[in-house]
């Protein structure tokens, strides 16, 4: 069974999938193959890059995340542009994955911060989205991790 795990910024999404994974169900994270698609050489990298700016990569050809957040919040359209690129790019992965599963019998984990409403909720039987942690600890986490 298909299961998306979604929830807000350190609201304790990565712990419910960390212990659901010590249980013994398969977790996907969208978040890694963002990442993974984000470094030099992925399929991503570049179009990140036109979309963000080159002001937005940093010497050793990371990319600034606090420059692109900034960015975003003055023009939400390029977290649009972002978003258009890695998601299909998440959803290839997830193809990629089904196809040495057991989607029947296997609980697979999906997760995902973006999930109601984008094409990957299509895919789950059941969503959970967590809520384990309250504002005031999630705001130290995103603070603490560089998310806000």
């Amino acid at each position: 069974m298909i299961v998306g795990l979604t929830g807000g910024i350190a609201s304790g999404k990565s712990t419910v999938a960390r212990m659901l994974k010590e249980q013994g169900a398969i977790v996907l994270d969208a978040d890694a193959q963002v990442r993974a698609n984000q470094i030099i050489g992925s399929d991503g990298y570049e179009k990140t890059k036109a979309i963000v700016g080159e002001d937005c990569v940093l010497e050793n050809g990371a990319f600034d995340r606090e420059k692109i957040r900034s960015k975003i919040l003055k023009n939400p359209t390029i977290l649009d542009a972002l978003e258009g690129n890695l998601h299909p790019i998440v959803r290839n992965y997830y193809a990629k994955a089904f196809k040495g599963l057991d989607t029947k019998n296997d609980l697979i984990i999906l997760d995902v911060p973006l999930l109601i409403g984008y094409p990957t909720e299509s895919l789950c039987k059941k969503i959970v989205v967590t809520i384990c942690a309250d504002e005031d600890e999630r705001k130290k986490r995103a603070f603490d991790r560089g998310g806000m």
